[in-house]
């Protein structure tokens, strides 16, 4: 094979890496929505095989469907940051209700998290 030929096919093997990698990386980062959601604590682990673990729990949400009735819905959460860690458990262990700041990302590398949406802030409320 040419010089010429072998710099092109390099160049596009390259770029086939390249591009994926750049997307992965600019979207893992990328903040699509932010919010918070209220309710308790109900479920809390580190999950994942050696080397990948996360963290990820289950929020109790509070609400009342249109019949009056109390609603049984959850909302499943990441944590990718060791200070938000500490007060997820505390709100887990002290059982009281709290308001969950997150942020969703519509895609993440698969060691950062299992769900979307990722932690920012925990707050216990009164």
């Amino acid at each position: 094979m040419e010089t010429k030929t072998k710099l092109i096919i390099g160049g596009l093997a390259a770029l086939v890496v390249a591009l994926p990698l750049t997307c992965g990386v600019a979207l893992n980062d990328y903040n699509y929505s932010e919010g918070s959601r209220v309710g308790v604590v109900v479920k809390y682990s580190k999950k994942g095989f050696p080397g990948c673990k996360t963290y990820e729990g289950t929020l109790a949400l509070e609400g009342q469907a249109s019949t009056g009735a109390t609603s049984g819905r959850t909302w499943d959460f990441s944590v990718d940051e060791s200070s938000i860690d500490t007060q997820v458990k505390s709100a887990l262990d002290s059982g009281k209700r709290v308001k969950l700041d997150y942020q969703q990302h519509l895609w993440t590398w698969p060691c950062r998290g299992n769900t979307e949406y990722f932690l920012t802030e925990v707050s216990e409320l009164k």
